[in-house]
C-alpha cells in the first residue's frame, strides 16, 4: 500500500534532489499520508523505516521467529465467533467486544519473559486485531454493508461472569441480553433483561403490562435490523398479540433509513454502559438488574428479569402460514426493503406493506394456506429452554472456583448441546432474512 514512484517532473531538471515520491493507498484508492497513517495508528516515522527495510534487505522484518510464536499464540487463546448476519459473506471469526487491542497487549506482557513493544508488533497481529475492529471502520463497500447488518444498538449483551481477572480473556461467557423499549406515550423507558438460551421478544411482555383496554392502535420505530426485527417470526408474534388484545385493531411497523436509525434508547443505552464501567463482578442476571435501575439520578428505568414462560415461540405458527416472496399481484417481495408493515386484526393472514416513508399505496402478501377448513394462526406456546455450545458450558464450569457459592447452582443448572456452534451475537441457527 506504499510506494516509492520516481518523479515525472521537476523545477529544475539539473537538481540532485528528490528522486522518488511516496503514494500511499487503501484498496487502490491514493489518499494522503496523513489520512494513511491515522488509519492504521502508526507514525510516519515507522513508514519510513519500513522503506529503508526493504531498500536494504529485500523487505524482510527480521522479527525473531520466537516472538512471533508467542504472538500468534496469544491470539489463539482467545475464542473466536463467526457472526450471525455474516455467515455467507465472511468466514472471519471475531472477538468479544471487551477484546480490544489493549487488553490483549496487557496480557501478553503479563505471560512471555521479552515482549515485543506494542509500536513494534508484527504484522500478523496488527492483521488480526483489525478482523475484530473491521466492522467499525470504512475499509470498503462489503465491510461498510457487514456493519450496518450486525448493528445492534438497541440490544446490547452482557457478559456473565463479569469478573476482573485475565483468565475470564480466554474463556466464553452466557450472554445476557438488554432490550430497551422507549414509550413514546409516557417518556418512561423498560429495559428487558434475560439470560441466553432464552428465546423471542420481549413486546409480548410490554403490551401486556403496559396497554390497557380502549387503546385501538400501536405504533413502533426500530432500526433496520433484519435479524431481530424485520422478519416472518416477529411479524407472526405481533400478530399473535393483536388477535388476543382487547381492544387493539391496528400495529404499525416502520424501520429507520440504514444509517439513520438514531433513536432515543441509543443514549440510554449509553448511561447504562457509562454505568458498568464502575462494577467490577458480576454474576448473576440479578446483579445488572440492580445496576440499570439504578443508573440515572432521576428518571429510572423501569427493568424486568424476563422468565421463560414470558417469551413466545413461532415454530407452530409457522407451520399455519405460508411465507410468501411475492405480493398478491405478483411482485416480488423483498423483507430487507420493507420500510413499512401493516397489521389488522379482521385480516389476520394479510400482510400490509410499504418500501418508503412517503404516501406510497400499500401491497399485500398472503400468508393463508390453500387448505380447506378454517385456517388458525394463533399456536404459540410452543417454547422452552434452549442449550448452549459445549465449549462455552465447558469454560464456564471451570470458571466457578472464581465465582461465590450462591451463584454456582445457576451455571450448574446450564445444559450443552454438541450440535451448537458459538456466534458473537449470541444467536443459533439460520437468518430470517434473504
Amino acid at each position: 500500500m506504499v510506494k516509492l514512484v520516481p518523479i515525472k517532473w521537476k523545477t529544475n531538471k539539473n537538481s540532485e534532489g528528490r528522486k522518488f515520491t511516496i503514494v500511499y493507498t487503501i484498496s487502490g484508492v491514493v489518499i494522503c499520508r496523513v489520512t494513511f497513517v491515522q488509519t492504521f495508528r502508526i507514525s510516519p516515522q515507522e513508514v519510513n523505516t519500513a522503506l529503508q527495510k526493504i531498500s536494504y534487505n529485500g523487505g524482510h522484518n527480521n522479527i525473531d521467529e520466537k516472538w512471533v510464536e508467542e504472538v500468534a499464540n496469544q491470539i489463539n487463546k482467545t475464542p473466536g465467533y463467526k457472526s450471525h448476519y455474516c455467515r455467507n459473506v465472511t468466514n472471519k471469526e471475531f472477538f468479544e467486544s471487551h477484546i480490544t487491542f489493549g487488553v490483549m497487549y496487557e496480557n501478553y506482557k503479563l505471560e512471555v519473559n521479552k515482549p515485543v513493544s506494542m509500536s513494534n508488533h508484527c504484522d500478523s497481529l496488527h492483521v488480526k486485531v483489525q478482523e475484530h475492529e473491521n466492522h467499525l471502520k470504512v475499509a470498503s463497500d462489503a465491510q461498510t454493508k457487514m456493519k450496518r447488518d450486525m448493528k445492534r444498538a438497541k440490544e446490547k449483551t452482557l457478559p456473565l461472569p463479569r469478573i476482573p481477572t485475565n483468565i475470564v480473556c480466554y474463556k466464553r461467557h452466557l450472554w445476557v441480553y438488554n432490550c430497551g423499549v422507549h414509550s413514546g406515550t409516557t417518556g418512561k423507558v423498560f429495559l428487558f433483561v434475560w439470560v441466553q438460551g432464552y428465546a423471542g421478544s420481549c413486546l409480548k411482555k410490554y403490551i401486556e403490562n403496559n396497554f390497557k383496554e380502549g387503546i385501538t392502535e400501536l405504533v413502533l420505530w426500530a432500526d433496520s435490523c433484519g435479524g431481530q426485527k424485520r422478519n416472518i417470526k416477529i411479524t407472526l408474534m405481533l400478530k399473535v398479540i393483536l388477535e388476543y388484545h382487547p381492544s387493539l385493531t391496528t400495529v404499525y411497523l416502520k424501520f429507520l433509513i440504514p444509517g439513520h436509525t438514531f433513536l432515543p434508547n441509543d443514549a440510554e443505552f449509553s448511561d447504562v454502559e457509562q454505568a458498568l464501567k464502575m462494577q467490577q463482578c458480576k454474576y448473576l442476571p440479578d446483579g445488572y438488574k440492580n445496576v440499570l435501575g439504578t443508573c440515572r439520578k432521576k428518571t429510572f428505568f423501569v427493568v424486568i428479569l424476563m422468565e421463560v414462560s414470558d417469551f413466545i415461540g413461532c415454530s407452530e405458527m409457522k407451520k399455519n402460514i405460508v411465507n410468501r416472496k411475492v405480493d398478491t399481484t405478483g411482485n416480488k417481495v423483498n423483507w430487507m426493503d420493507i420500510r413499512e408493515i401493516i397489521l389488522r386484526k379482521d385480516n389476520p393472514f394479510l400482510l400490509y406493506i410499504k418500501t418508503d416513508h412517503n404516501d406510497q399505496a400499500y401491497v399485500t402478501v398472503d400468508l393463508k394456506k390453500k387448505q380447506p377448513g378454517r385456517p388458525s394462526i394463533s399456536t404459540f406456546y410452543d417454547l422452552f429452554r434452549k442449550a448452549i455450545s459445549r465449549p462455552k458450558l465447558d469454560d464456564l464450569k471451570s470458571m466457578l472456583h472464581l465465582i461465590p457459592s450462591d451463584a454456582k447452582d445457576f451455571y450448574r443448572s446450564l445444559i450443552a448441546d454438541k450440535h451448537i456452534v458459538d456466534e458473537i451475537e449470541g444467536f443459533n441457527g439460520p437468518v430470517d432474512f434473504e
